[in-house]
């Protein structure tokens, strides 16, 4: 499937970014996966179905939002208590959103979704 395909191409991105071959952008990395003219294909359904078949990706996303070095933007973590919490942290605010969840698949989809919206958006 075409969707799963791109899906797939985005779920790679932290891992692609870290290989110490890459000389890319996060930016440039995401355009190359073709979400800039497919945006509208991306769904947190699609990315949930594939993050079941390979939990592996919903790690690398974890340790990508842990690895930000930004003062500004999405945020995707274990929580305090059980489960993970989703959230927007603002230079000049602090923390002005931020949800939990209990399910890890759910919750890195919103996270990706935002996070790419974001990416793209700058």
């Amino acid at each position: 499937m075409i969707n799963d395909e791109l899906v797939l191409r985005i779920l790679n991105i932290p891992r692609t970014f870290f290989n110490p071959t890459n000389d890319n952008s996060v930016y440039s990395l995401l355009k190359q996966t073709g979400y800039f003219r497919e945006k509208d294909k991306v769904d947190e359904k699609t990315i949930i179905n594939i993050l079941e078949q390979n939990p592996e990706y919903t790690e690398d996303w974890l340790d990508w939002s842990a690895n930000k070095r930004s003062d500004a933007g999405w945020y995707f973590k274990v929580g305090d208590d059980k489960g993970y919490t989703l959230g927007y942290l603002d230079s000049e605010k602090g923390i002005i959103k931020q949800e939990d969840y209990l399910d890890a698949r759910t919750v890195c989809a919103k996270y990706i979704i935002l996070e790419i919206e974001s990416i793209r958006s700058s």
